[in-house]
């Protein structure tokens, strides 16, 4: 993994369980009722993909969900923790598998560099005026 950039660690109060416990809150907080996609064919589809650039990513020994919601809206979004969520939009979007696989590894980078954790970190240091 000679061309993939390290983690690097900053502040993240989300440790261990945390960054689950935070992915749950983000998504009941932000994004509202989110319906998954009933065709298991997709959601398995989505999964082999996901699970297959996870082995070559920096986050190989992390477990994944790769979750296909009904949304006509082309979007991928993680809130962390592993969980990565892809709208049929979005996959209806894609030219191609090369395509998704570049979507999915994007979303698996911000997992690696725990983006949600430390975001969510950062805006609680602001809002308390602590400096860390």
């Amino acid at each position: 993994m000679i061309f993939s950039p390290k983690p690097t660690t900053g502040s993240n109060i989300f440790k261990g369980d945390g960054d689950k416990w935070l992915a749950d809150a983000i998504i009941t907080v932000e994004m509202g009722s989110l319906t998954r996609v009933q065709d298991n064919e997709i959601s398995d589809y989505v999964s082999k993909v996901g699970q297959n650039l996870v082995t070559y990513s920096r986050a190989s020994a992390a477990e994944f969900q790769f979750i296909v919601l009904s949304d006509r809206d082309e979007r991928a979004f993680t809130p962390g923790g592993g969980r990565i969520y892809i709208t049929l939009g979005m996959l209806k979007a894609v030219q191609n598998e090369d395509e998704l696989a570049g979507i999915i590894s994007h979303e698996i980078g911000h997992n690696a560099f725990k983006h949600a954790p430390k975001t969510v970190t950062r805006q609680l240091f602001w809002m308390t005026a602590s400096k860390r």
